[in-house]
């Protein structure tokens, strides 16, 4: 049996850490795409697509503070999590779910909160995980106009 005893991984061509091993095993990986976004305070959300314009954590700049999306650099398992604090326009229930490139793919699945009027506030949260192929993108959507708002959107490669 061999032992195999490195530090550091770094890529072939401009020498970038891919994954560091500290003296007692902690294995972390500085380069792995993550964000964390959320909305600027009392924004108003209309029904549709959910831009998140506060980037709080965007390792590898793949979330668009501009458009709402997260692009995926490599094809591979990605987990999301969407969390938000809502009161609807019009007491309206609603649905929540993540769109791939511009529509709801059959690999994803419906979140969905339920308001009987308007001044009841609802926490909602939803995860999912999604097989993506590099270049794929992923938003949010919400069907109904929210207001008072305090969303939250995370996701990271596997």
């Amino acid at each position: 049996m061999s032992t195999l005893k490195v530090g550091t991984i770094q890529d072939h061509a401009n020498s970038n850490t891919a994954i560091s091993i500290d003296s007692a095993g902690r294995v972390t990986q500085p380069a792995k795409p993550a964000f964390t976004v959320s909305n600027t305070s009392g924004a108003v959300l209309g029904a549709g697509d959910i831009v998140f314009n506060l980037a709080h954590i965007n390792n590898g700049n793949h979330y668009n503070t501009s458009n709402g999306r997260f692009t995926a650099p490599v094809s591979g398992l990605y987990f999301f999590c969407w969390s938000m604090l809502h009161e609807t326009v019009d007491g309206r229930s609603g649905s929540f779910y993540f769109k791939v490139n511009g529509s709801q793919s059959p690999t994803t699945t419906n979140g969905f909160f339920d308001q009987e009027n308007d001044d009841y506030r609802a926490n909602t949260s939803w995860n999912q995980i999604l097989n993506l192929t590099a270049g794929q993108y992923v938003q949010c959507y919400s069907s109904v106009q929210t207001y008072r708002t305090n969303h939250a959107w995370s996701g990271f490669l596997i």
